[in-house]
């Protein structure tokens, strides 16, 4: 019976197979690193619409308590 591969050359492609093998496992771990980024990203995203438009909202209280003392003092003024 007639070897198709050498000793060394058995050895060579078990060698080439495992490496085939851990290069797919860490990109595949990478895939799943950058879902997770990409959910963590998109929850940051909604963080910042939300204080933006909290900040929206503190900006108009602050316009109108500054209208509020304005028109107590033309009355306190005036009167």
């Amino acid at each position: 019976m007639k070897m198709i591969f050498s000793s060394k050359q058995n050895i060579c492609i078990c060698f080439l197979v495992l490496i085939v093998f851990f290069q797919s496992y860490a990109i595949l771990n990478l895939y799943s690193r950058l879902d997770d980024l990409s959910s963590y990203t998109d929850n940051a995203h909604s963080q910042v619409w939300n204080l933006e438009d909290k900040v929206e909202r503190l900006e108009s209280d602050v316009k109108n308590l500054e209208n509020r003392i304005y028109s107590v003092e033309f009355d306190t003024i005036y009167k």
